[in-house]
């Protein structure tokens, strides 16, 4: 947790804990013009570190990833809810590879950790997260 602090810090991203977030909503991201980007956690969340590390991790890499000012919205039609998805996926993506680097899934390799809940033990993460991260992971210079 303490890399991903550093991490959010280090790319100017305001952390909070919120107490209303929308129902089923652990973490939000938001920018609106001329303010601080902001990731706020949920406070459900508190006390439940794996939950909150992969919660900031996919709200960091929204930040990462995302390209203009950005509010909270809810949308109706399926253009929107594809833009959606193709945000959630990179953010997610992004989060992913700064929890876990390609090299550390081949050292829990090399030391026997093969299954997807054990990785997920592992490293701290969901083992839905450590799924998507397996599907989503490249090897530098490979």
């Amino acid at each position: 947790m303490n890399r991903l602090i550093k991490v959010a810090h280090q790319v100017g991203l305001e952390l909070e804990l919120h107490a209303s977030l929308p129902e089923s909503f652990f973490g939000l991201y938001y920018q609106e013009e001329g303010f601080q980007p902001v990731a706020s956690l949920s406070k459900e969340i508190q006390g439940r570190p794996v939950l909150q590390r992969v919660v900031l991790a996919e709200e960091i890499g929204h930040h990462l990833t995302t390209q203009s000012h950005s509010l909270p919205r809810f949308f109706s039609d399926y253009r929107d809810t594809l833009s959606v998805s193709r945000n959630e996926y990179r953010a997610m993506r992004r989060g992913g590879e700064l929890l876990i680097y390609p090299e550390e899934i081949l050292d829990a390799l090399a030391c026997g950790i093969e299954e997807p809940w054990d990785m997920a033990d592992h490293f701290g993460v969901t083992e839905e997260f450590m799924h998507f991260r397996l599907s989503t992971w490249k090897i530098s210079g490979k």
